[in-house]
């Protein structure tokens, strides 16, 4: 390091701040590529469904990995081949998010080269864990899967470089080339050093400056009659305050570069993490070309470009509220498979996006998601890998389905939804399979007059209480999809079936509720649901003006429990046969009941355009038909879904160690649906029952 010396002896030597600010410029060498940044892997559900990480296992597991050998895709077995091993994992830790610096070796320059050109063509890298661990299972977000408990000790273990990776196992960015490192250490080694030399030699000058400024003054005092001595002592300060002035100078500026150029590191890293494309990303750093901004001052304009963009750019697609403009393969994949299937909205309504064409065919999908070119749905035994392979396309298949089971579940109401709104209290979550009580609790009598001076304050009278139960019943079945049917390219079979999952989940909750009018058992008093002497709900007359004015005047008059005072609810929903469809519309909207222009008494009793008339295909009689009350005046039904789960679930029957998808050629899918409905109460009900 140069050192120069000025009149007064102090060091002007800078050379190590402009070494440094040198170092990060805008212009610096770029990283070399032999260090990356990763994301070694991710909680929660893996993308092949089959495994669940804990926050606590990639917390206990990081330190196992430190040093872990990492290879070119997965190999048969975690301690694969010594000639496909291109590095080893150094730094790894564990919180949150496992995260780890990748060091390739100097002879594997081929994935570096690999690396480095997907990093700039925006191609995402994966990484993917193989080891051997304890396994337990556990049901996570619906589903029945594996969690990892802890690594087997003393095992191989590695964490490989593959296409598509399956728990968020990602090469983030390249990190500085190991010589630039080195140089920027010893640089701001350098720098520390001569800043203390310039410091202690400055403060010198500064003290020797104060001496020699008491010293004139006293000379002056002593010897200004007799000599021009001060004048002389006072034109040799000056060069050494000009030379202190010049050193704050040029520290100042090589603060404010070396600030700039820190700041030009910190928008490439947050840039790169925010995946802008390349002209946002240019908006970015020109707004903050040569400043030094703070990383929330960098969050928010990244933000506002992103937004800005997205208000302009139709249907982009949103993640969390975010804006994402780049899509993993693997999101793509499942749209190109829902499309496939019919679907074109995910379950929240939002459009796929239009640029993802439909694979051509279900073989097309297994093969491109799995790389299975033989078709060998195999998959190695004893441990568990996170690429997205045989197990992964069994998950996506999946998510295809339910998709489609839920899309037809929800088409098909067969008027539920009108005799049992879709909320509390009409569904109810039941905590688990053991009997529950609905209680029904009466009325109180009027408040009467009261004069306190005369007698005390009444006690009212506290209403009795009725309980009907309610127990979760299991409805489900098998869905199996064979390697026949891949290989054959069946997508007209498997979408078809599909397509009636929907339906048979719905149908039995439907004909559950239809059964109990139907099959008229009793109730929570004991009593049959309609019966015509207590409850007085229960008539024989066919469908007409007349019958329904009568029946209006009867759910009028249904009294309060303990009260005795009338409800005074009316007819609002009218449930009939198929037969029955004609003459309940005309009997809803006609005018007049006859030649003689007789007024309709109940002329849009259920709606100006029918749309509270059910047509029931599940009534068995053809003649027999039923009037409800609106349920918000009062409840007829109550549906209990055991857990608040409403829809039916759709589940991977076996995992990717020892499934039927790996031994029998066959991937087995169980739709299941657990609920029950019961009757809360009567007089919101009516029935005709026609010989």
């Amino acid at each position: 390091m140069k050192k120069f010396t000025g009149k007064t002896g102090l060091p002007a030597a800078f050379d190590a701040v402009e070494l440094l600010s040198e170092a990060v410029e805008v212009n610096a060498p770029k990283a070399q590529g032999w260090v990356w940044e990763t994301e070694m892997l991710k909680p929660g559900l893996s993308l092949n469904g089959t495994m669940y990480y804990t926050p606590e296992f990639i917390r206990e597991a990081a330190k196992d990995f430190e040093g872990a050998p990492s290879y070119a895709d997965h190999q048969a077995t975690p301690s694969g081949s010594i000639r496909n091993v291109v590095g080893t994992f150094r730094n790894v830790k564990g919180d949150g998010v496992m995260r780890g610096e990748l060091h390739l070796l100097k002879s594997e320059n081929w994935i570096r080269e690999k690396l480095l050109a997907a990093q700039e063509a925006k191609m995402p890298m994966g990484l993917s864990i193989n080891a051997i661990v304890g396994l337990r299972k556990s049901v996570r977000e619906g589903r029945e899967v594996m969690e990892p408990q802890k690594l087997i000790p003393n095992t191989p273990r590695s964490v490989d470089v593959v296409m598509f990776p399956a728990a968020g196992g990602r090469v983030l960015r390249a990190v500085a080339g190991m010589d630039m490192e080195i140089a920027l250490g010893n640089a701001r080694k350098e720098f520390v050093r001569v800043s203390a030399d310039v410091t202690a030699d400055y403060s010198g000058s500064v003290r020797r400056s104060k001496q020699g400024e008491k010293m004139e003054e006293t000379y002056m005092q002593r010897n200004a009659p007799e000599s021009g001595a001060g004048v002389e002592i006072q034109e040799g300060l000056q060069p050494i305050e000009a030379e202190v002035r010049k050193l704050r100078e040029d520290l100042e500026v090589s603060q404010q570069k070396q600030r700039v150029a820190e700041g030009v590191l910190l928008i490439n890293q947050k840039i790169n993490e925010s995946k802008l494309p390349s002209p946002l990303a240019k908006l970015v750093r020109e707004h903050f070309r040569g400043d030094a901004p703070t990383p929330e001052e960098l969050d928010g304009e990244i933000t506002r470009v992103r937004e800005a963009y997205a208000a302009v750019v139709p249907s982009p697609t949103q993640i969390g509220g975010r804006v994402m403009v780049v899509q993993e393969p693997e999101d793509r994949h499942q749209i190109a498979l829902d499309k496939l299937f019919g679907l074109r909205k995910s379950l929240d309504g939002k459009e796929y996006d239009a640029s993802i064409a439909a694979f051509r065919g279900i073989q097309e999908a297994y093969l491109l998601i799995t790389n299975d070119r033989a078709m060998q749905w195999e998959a190695p035994a004893g441990r568990i890998t996170e690429e997205w392979n045989a197990a992964g396309f069994a998950n996506a298949l999946g998510n295809t389905l339910y998709r489609r089971l839920i899309q037809d579940y929800r088409e098909v109401d067969y008027g539920l939804d009108m005799l049992i709104p879709p909320r509390e209290p009409h569904r109810v979550a039941l905590r688990d399979f053991r009997v529950h009580d609905i209680v029904r609790v009466g009325y109180l009598s009027d408040l009467n007059t009261v004069d306190p001076e005369q007698i005390d304050w009444p006690e009212i009278v506290a209403p009795t209480d009725e309980q009907a139960t309610i127990q979760a019943v299991q409805f489900g079945g098998m869905v199996t999809v064979t390697r026949k049917t891949i290989i054959n390219d069946d997508i007209g079979l498997v979408a078809k079936v599909a397509a009636r999952i929907g339906r048979a989940a719905r149908r039995p909750m439907a004909q559950r509720v239809f059964n109990l009018m139907i099959n008229n058992g009793n109730v929570y008093d004991g009593l049959a649901f309609f019966e015509a002497n207590t409850h007085k709900n229960l008539g024989s007359t066919a469908l007409a003006v007349n019958e329904l004015d009568v029946i209006r005047s009867a759910m009028r008059n249904q009294t309060e429990k303990d009260s005795g005072k009338k409800l005074g609810i009316a007819p609002w929903i009218q449930v009939v046969p198929v037969e029955l469809e004609g003459t309940a519309k005309i009997t809803n909207t006609r005018q007049y009941v006859d030649t003689n222009f007789t007024p309709n008494k109940v002329q849009y009793m259920f709606g100006n355009n029918n749309e509270r008339i059910i047509i029931a295909p599940l009534l068995t009689d053809t003649n027999d038909w039923y009037v409800f009350a609106n349920p918000d005046d009062i409840q007829t039904f109550e549906i209990g879904f055991l857990q608040g789960k409403e829809e039916p679930e759709l589940l991977l029957a076996d995992n990717q160690l020892v499934g039927k998808a790996f031994s029998s050629d066959r991937i087995q899918y169980k739709v299941r649906h657990e609920y029950e409905v019961a009757v809360v109460d009567f007089r919101g009900a009516y029935k005709e029952v026609v010989a």
